[in-house]
């Protein structure tokens, strides 16, 4: 690939962030009538605080600004292909303490939810991979993937709580550029996204180091877990591998795009 360096980012539909707010005073209402509870601070701030919504949470690049869905920036990476890879990988660090615990500060829950075999739960979020070309500077938004009228992540199998979608991003002129779907005749260049949104079968608890690192760290987890947490993951990678195309290929093809 051309020697660059990019970000890979992912977005949350604000409904999402409504939604946990709800809950968690829903939960601080009931905890306050309880006389048996004995954590005097009981109140949970959203981890997407008007602090943090504010100083970070960014439209996505490109977005479109006559949008009527506010989405929030949850996560994101700087990454940069391995030579001779067409893949980048963007992992949410394990902790050093933990071993093979996701470190809880590098990490975000996902609601993948019960029983859902329509990828409902992916419709909240959109991946954006941007890239930046070391030699000029320039930029060009190679994914974003929006998981809206039918379209964006498919859970795999169904029962994996973990998101794929591909489709062409540099077509072949011969190709038929209209047709969604991937084939070996295809010579254009298409990309794989990979959302490891959950961990199939491991608790959130399980996924995660012990807490203990940060208090607010730890209390902004248990802020995500009150309302949903048998269904609830830790992201741990978004990625993006090309396919079709050896190196010189996927540069080649790169290079039809618009660089800003």
């Amino acid at each position: 690939m051309p020697r660059c360096h990019g970000h890979a980012e992912l977005f949350q539909d604000d409904c999402e962030r409504e939604h946990r707010i709800a809950i968690n005073n829903d939960f601080d209402e009931r905890s306050s009538d309880d006389s048996s509870y004995e954590d005097e601070d009981c109140q949970y701030e959203d981890y997407l605080s008007p602090t943090v919504l504010s100083s970070f949470a960014a439209p996505p690049h490109y977005v479109n600004p006559r949008s009527v869905h506010k989405e929030n920036l949850i996560w994101c990476s700087t990454v940069r292909g391995q030579p001779k890879s067409a893949s980048v990988t963007a992992k949410a660090p394990e902790s050093d303490q933990d071993e093979g615990g996701i470190a809880r500060r590098t990490s975000v829950g996902i609601d993948t939810g019960m029983d859902d075999y329509s990828s409902a739960w992916a419709k909240a979020y959109r991946m954006v991979v941007t890239a930046t070309r070391d030699t000029d500077g320039k930029m060009c938004q190679l994914v974003d993937v929006v998981c809206r009228d039918g379209k964006g992540f498919k859970e795999i199998d169904c029962e994996t709580m973990t998101g794929t979608v591909h489709f062409m991003v540099v077509p072949d002129e011969e190709d038929e550029q209209e047709v969604a779907e991937l084939n070996d005749g295809y010579r254009g260049l298409a990309v794989f996204c990979y959302f490891g949104s959950n961990m199939y079968g491991v608790p959130i608890d399980d996924q995660l180091e012990e807490p203990g690192a940060d208090e607010a760290v730890d209390k902004a987890w248990v802020g995500m877990m009150n309302g949903a947490y048998d269904s609830l993951g830790a992201l741990h990678e978004l990625s993006i591998s090309f396919e079709g195309k050896d190196q010189e290929g996927v540069a080649k093809a790169l290079g039809k795009l618009q660089w800003y």
